[in-house]
């Protein structure tokens, strides 16, 4: 078990904290339901007894389980305490502990805003980024399944063990150090960016309602396209003050189906456009409608936090700071 392979074998690369399969786990939850998660992430990820590698790994180089939590109680019970115990006793210091995900992420940030407190724009943005449902990656998933399925000379409470850290989501690989900075660095971005998977999405939605309105009932919609291409194959429609436009290959006729509907001579523009094919840009359409349902959820709860105080307080004291309300004011129970 001790082993070096064996060793390698046992760190799990987690998927981009920011892809949206790690953040939709907000879909499916009103915002009391992600509240209560919201809580339980932030109270794991501010330990430091194995919930987390910190940078540069452990000694001994294999994660552990925390005791009190996976490994005596499983995590159901965490979420039954958070929900039942004032945060007081559970939280006496309102700090994360020195190693833990929320240090890493959050304690250079948070200790130098200290004295005046967050905005609950900049609250609610960080509650986003720290609460990913983290999960390894297809291959790490594949290579910890092979290492069971396997039977190796691994003993029943070490097996255990690890696979109640996986079930916890806790393991991460050699390059957590790399990882770690990158999650931190998105945290922080240094201007509000837009987000490409909406911008593509919107420009589908721009395309399909045109392509509707161009299309005849009950006739195809290619003749049109191609009269709007004209000689040089370039079509284009007048979007706001600009236009969008794409250059269309020689033989894009023959790589369309003439019976396709406004909605599929959208996404093959895109792809044209996009230098990429129809597979692609589906792929990407829906994970910007995810990506559109997870703000929205983000801002049902932010809406809802701010009409629940109790809820609000309990964020304070997670992150262990004052959050500014509407006014500019902070509370102080520090």
């Amino acid at each position: 078990m001790e082993s070096g392979a064996l060793k390698r074998s046992l760190f799990l690369e987690l998927t981009d904290p920011f892809d949206v399969r790690a953040r939709g786990w907000v879909i499916r939850l009103d915002p009391p339901g992600i509240h209560a998660v919201v809580r339980r992430r932030l109270f794991l990820r501010s330990l430091a007894s194995g919930l987390y590698v910190p940078a540069g790994g452990r000694r001994g180089g294999l994660p552990s389980v925390p005791p009190g939590t996976t490994r005596v109680a499983p995590l159901e019970q965490v979420s039954k305490a958070l929900d039942t115990e004032p945060l007081e006793n559970l939280r006496r210091q309102p700090r994360f502990e020195e190693g833990s995900l929320l240090s890493d992420l959050l304690g250079e940030f948070l200790e130098g805003r200290r004295t005046d407190g967050i905005s609950f724009a900049e609250a609610l943005r960080l509650l986003e980024g720290v609460t990913p449902t983290m999960t390894p990656d297809p291959k790490s998933q594949k290579r910890f399944a092979g290492m069971v399925g396997a039977k190796r000379d691994v003993s029943p409470i070490r097996d255990e063990t690890i696979a109640a850290a996986v079930a916890a989501n806790i393991l991460h690989g050699p390059r957590i150090r790399d990882f770690r900075r990158r999650w931190k660095e998105r945290l922080f971005p240094p201007e509000p960016r837009s987000h490409p998977l909406l911008e593509l999405l919107e420009e589908y939605e721009f395309l399909t309602g045109e392509l509707n309105r161009l299309k005849p009932d009950g006739e195809p919609l290619w003749p049109i396209l191609r009269r709007n291409a004209g000689a040089e194959g370039r079509l284009a429609f007048r979007r706001g003050a600009g236009l969008w436009s794409c250059q269309l290959p020689r033989e894009w006729l023959k790589r369309a189906d003439p019976s396709w509907a406004p909605s599929q001579w959208a996404e093959y523009l895109l792809s044209i456009a996009q230098h990429t094919n129809t597979r692609q840009i589906k792929r990407q359409l829906a994970d910007g409608r995810e990506e559109r349902q997870i703000r929205a959820a983000w801002r049902q709860y932010g809406a809802w936090l701010r009409d629940h105080d109790e809820a609000l307080r309990d964020v304070e004291r997670l992150l262990a700071i004052s959050i500014i309300r509407t006014g500019g004011t902070a509370t102080s129970e520090r």
